[in-house]
């Protein structure tokens, strides 16, 4: 899984920037960029916005763990596990996906 910090850091290489022209380009310290990249320092919100504009970031790329590829096989996996359940057991692994899907991990 990629972490905030390394997208962060891929992108502002992609683009040929240094920690300190983009800390500039935000009004931050290099130091400070270097931490989020490390993954020691998250961004604020409004931080993170001026990110997303100057590196001109997809922002689902923040929030997605997985590629599309990967995304799709695991549906593909799931789809094939649940088939092969009873009717009875399709309605326990519906209700255990519910209860999972409001954990907070």
């Amino acid at each position: 899984m990629t972490g905030l910090g390394e997208i962060i850091q891929a992108k502002r290489k992609e683009l040929g920037l240094t920690q300190e022209r983009l800390a500039e380009k935000i009004g931050k310290t290099a130091g400070y960029i270097g931490q989020i990249e490390r993954g020691l320092s998250y961004p604020s919100y409004p931080v993170l916005l001026q990110l997303i504009e100057t590196l001109e970031l997809d922002v689902q790329s923040l929030f997605c763990t997985s590629t599309l590829e990967e995304s799709a096989k695991l549906k593909q996996e799931y789809a094939q596990l649940y088939s092969k359940l009873s009717k009875k057991q399709q309605q326990l692994a519906l209700g255990m996906l519910k209860l999972i899907s409001r954990c907070d991990f």
